[in-house]
């Protein structure tokens, strides 16, 4: 039986599809313009050649920025708490960071897929479509997670399908079974890992959290509040939005 390691590290083996996802939303109604309650579930989709570069330059990045800097999360780089490693690196540190990763998923990503919808539209909309009672986040997952296996049908490539776990796993992963698609997905399943340990779900991380942020920096904006980091979001979602695709228009 192959180890957690050996799975993640054949990742990169010729042939292959990897599409990394993440989730992300925003509880209550923080924004006029938003509904209330909303989630989001993305994917970056890559061929498997291209990994290890990506892998390359993210980790040369990190090294060239500090030793306590271990990985991209989108939050931390704009907004670092004083216990974050990023809260130490220049602002300009950062914003090239951000500029790397929209650069990464414009040059190498396929396709972004994701689902988008707040709990409301999520009851009157998907509830009832559902052949069993799911909650806001189960049902937009299996909803997000039945499309994406299906749109791989056509392409008939191994596809790997790794999610950033929501519990620590330590280096560890788990691979959760699956009944549509299995005979496509590599190791049969959908892998969950922690994003420390993989670049791909550091680029997923991106994506969702620019689809996330668009809002708020277009608000801050609007309102005369905007600053540089709001600069470079709307700058990377114009970049990034050939990529991106709404699973709910399919």
């Amino acid at each position: 039986m192959s180890s957690g390691e050996e799975i993640l590290a054949r990742l990169e083996e010729d042939g292959r599809i990897l599409l990394f996802i993440d989730e992300s939303g925003t509880s209550e109604k923080p924004l006029p313009e938003l509904e209330k309650d909303f989630m989001v579930y993305c994917g970056v989709e890559f061929y498997s050649e291209s990994y290890s570069n990506i892998c390359k330059r993210m980790n040369d990045k990190l090294s060239s920025i500090s030793s306590d800097v271990q990985e991209f999360h989108a939050t931390e780089i704009v907004n670092p708490k004083k216990k974050s490693p990023w809260y130490k690196a220049s602002c300009e540190e950062r914003i090239d960071s951000l500029l790397l990763l929209s650069e990464l998923v414009d040059k190498y990503c396929t396709i972004a897929p994701y689902c988008y919808i707040s709990k409301e539209q999520y009851n009157l909309l998907v509830a009832g479509t559902l052949a069993e009672k799911l909650t806001h986040k189960e049902g937009l997952k299996k909803v997000f997670f039945n499309s994406v296996l299906s749109i791989n049908r056509i392409k008939n490539k191994k596809y790997a399908v790794i999610f950033d776990s929501e519990k620590k796993l330590d280096n560890e992963i788990k691979i959760q079974s699956v009944s549509l698609e299995r005979d496509l997905l590599y190791e049969d399943g959908i892998i969950l890992a922690s994003s420390i340990t993989l670049p791909g779900l550091q680029l997923a991380d991106y994506a969702v959290y620019i689809l996330n942020r668009i809002h708020h920096s277009a608000h801050r904006i609007k309102t005369g509040k905007r600053n540089i980091f709001d600069e470079v979001i709307i700058e990377s979602a114009n970049i990034l939005k050939p990529k991106y695709m709404d699973l709910l228009k399919k």
